[in-house]
């Protein structure tokens, strides 16, 4: 994964001002938590940019208060991320023509998982389910025992 990110512990109400600050000053990204890590007293909160670009944007707009060691490292690093061929994307196992389901949902907006059934002891069927089927199976059956 390409990214780049900076942790800022506080309190448990909202995400510390550094990070606010910080955010506003690069543009992108986006502020994670509260999390509990190990061996930290306080909560931790995160900002991450998960995209290259954003991460090279980031690098860029704090080059000048970061010293010199920190930017040359990102030089490296993005040209060895830049030699590196784009893995593709999806999976494989479907092919490039993808179906719809059983009920019509195309499998690229709906995703399509193993059926698990939530229970202790229930053996897992063999068929599979897109998650549109999943949701709408599941908001039936809310309103079955809503209405019971």
């Amino acid at each position: 994964m390409i990214g780049a990110g900076a942790t800022q512990s506080g309190g448990a109400c909202r995400v510390p001002q550094e990070l606010v600050r910080f955010l506003s000053v690069v543009g992108v990204g986006r502020n994670y938590g509260p999390y509990e890590q190990e061996r930290a007293v306080q909560l931790v909160y995160r900002w991450r940019a998960y995209r290259a670009t954003d991460a090279r944007i980031a690098i860029h707009l704090l080059q000048r208060w970061i010293g010199p060691v920190k930017p040359r490292q990102a030089v490296q690093a993005f040209a060895l991320i830049d030699s590196q061929r784009q893995l593709a994307r999806g999976r494989a196992e479907w092919g490039s023509h993808k179906t719809p389901c059983i009920h019509g949902h195309e499998y690229a907006s709906a995703r399509v998982r193993a059926y698990v059934r939530r229970g202790v002891g229930i053996q897992r069927r063999d068929n599979k389910q897109c998650l549109v089927c999943t949701r709408e199976q599941t908001r039936t059956r809310r309103v079955a025992r809503a209405t019971c």
